[in-house]
């Protein structure tokens, strides 16, 4: 089963939600076009955005990822299951990662401290991990960002082909049937 047909079974109908009472203050934005499509371009700029905004060191990154799919016209389920590769679990391992891969570019060393839990310790460790961080962010985000795209690209293509060689070879099956038929069958 392709993956469009799967998302279109998981996925509330769009026209649905668009008639939501609730939902009503964002009934234009719902009806956007190329939010709700399920190409190749628009699933992986979805994932894509959503990979990148795992990596910004925010709480709601998942809030910030629907008015960027919708100025971006890419698929917004795709970007909000992006935005989850940073869930609660993954969190600190991700950040930690970044802040790392900042240190390696704006070649700093990481800083050995014991916590302060004041407002004034706070603010100093704050400000001494902030840039390595978000340097960090960027890379992973634009890298993640990248890769993200390039695989589904190369997974759509890949099952695409898939899809056109299985319909060649039913094609080819059904003309070996008819031609063992026509041969076995004299007039």
């Amino acid at each position: 089963m392709s993956p469009r047909r799967i998302a279109k079974r998981y996925l509330p109908d769009p026209h649905l939600l668009a008639q939501n009472p609730r939902l009503a203050w964002f009934r234009p934005l719902l009806r956007a076009r190329g939010i709700w499509h399920f190409g190749r371009r628009s699933v992986a700029g979805g994932l894509s955005l959503g990979l990148f905004l795992a990596f910004v060191p925010i709480p709601v990154q998942q809030l910030l990822s629907i008015p960027c799919a919708l100025v971006l016209r890419v698929n917004l389920p795709a970007a909000l299951g992006g935005v989850w590769v940073s869930n609660p679990l993954t969190f600190a391992p991700i950040f930690y990662f970044a802040y790392r891969v900042g240190l390696v570019a704006t070649g700093t060393s990481p800083s050995a401290q014991t916590l302060d839990f004041s407002i004034a310790g706070l603010a100093d460790t704050v400000s001494k991990i902030a840039t390595p961080l978000l340097v960090g962010c960027l890379i992973c985000g634009l890298v993640s960002a990248m890769l993200g795209n390039l695989a589904v690209r190369l997974l759509w293509r890949l099952m695409l082909v898939q899809r056109i060689r299985r319909k060649r070879a039913v094609r080819d099956m059904r003309k070996i049937e008819v031609i063992a038929a026509s041969d076995a069958d004299p007039v």
